[in-house]
């Protein structure tokens, strides 16, 4: 999978995804909209195309902002940013809604890598943080960080965040998860200099309990509730209530 920016698309430069085959080169396919329209997949950022393991839907992901990033636009309101997964044919189906969380107005975030894992289930953005002491922009400090994305039930949900700005602030270069334990990671970071290299291995681990909660009305106790992490937001299903998929 290759991302170019192809020149007189419709009058205007555009960025695409192609696919090849791995031996003959063959073209098999180009990032199109799943609507029928033809339309090419707007707003794609110069973000190296990611990999999805063997039996998944989707099999490629690209960085797809809201609107074109320009210098007018990073002035007005905030744009947001998602993963747009592309099928073999080529065709966009479903996204992974990217959660910015930038601690002032003045921070400037840019996305700069996705991976996925053995399993398909988790996905890792990176993306590298500038941030600045005043509205004038003046930027002072840049650090990395890892966000991981875990999917069920056709969501994607945020579960983790790592950051880097400690007191011997980062950027993360690579990660790369293993090929034996789906849960497994790898981080690279070099220090602000550039003089320092460092990598950090991490494992996730899911662990589920059980939650008792007093029903107000009739007054007994139950433990069908049903709890999710998505970022900042926590999610809640009774299942005594409502047969529904989990939040």
């Amino acid at each position: 999978a290759v991302s170019t920016m192809d020149a007189g698309v419709g009058g205007k430069p555009l960025r695409r995804v192609r696919t090849y085959h791995r031996t003959t080169l063959r073209i098999l396919s180009l990032s199109k909209e799943e609507d029928g329209s033809g339309r090419d997949v707007p707003n794609l950022l110069p973000v190296a195309p990611t990999w999805a393991p063997a039996g998944c839907s989707h099999y490629v992901g690209a960085v797809q902002s809201s609107r074109p990033l320009s210098a007018k636009s990073a002035r007005g309101r905030q744009i947001s940013l998602q993963v747009a997964f592309m099928e073999p044919n080529g065709l966009r189906h479903r996204e992974c809604k990217i959660h910015n969380a930038v601690r002032k107005n003045t921070d400037k975030e840019e996305v700069t890598g996705v991976a996925f894992n053995l399993e398909g289930d988790l996905l890792a953005v990176t993306s590298r943080v500038t941030s600045s002491n005043d509205a004038a922009f003046h930027w002072r400090l840049q650090y990395g960080k890892v966000q991981f994305y875990h999917r069920s039930n056709y969501h994607w949900y945020l579960k983790y965040e790592l950051r880097y700005n400690g007191l011997s602030p980062a950027v993360v270069s690579a990660v790369k998860f293993s090929d034996e334990d789906p849960y497994n990671i790898v981080v690279a970071l070099v220090g602000q200099g550039g003089d320092a290299l460092e990598w950090r291995e991490y494992t996730f681990r899911w662990e589920s309990s059980t939650v008792h909660y007093l029903d107000d009305r009739s007054q007994t106790s139950s433990s069908v509730l049903a709890m999710v992490i998505d970022g900042k937001k926590l999610n809640f299903t009774p299942f005594d209530k409502s047969i529904i998929p989990p939040p």
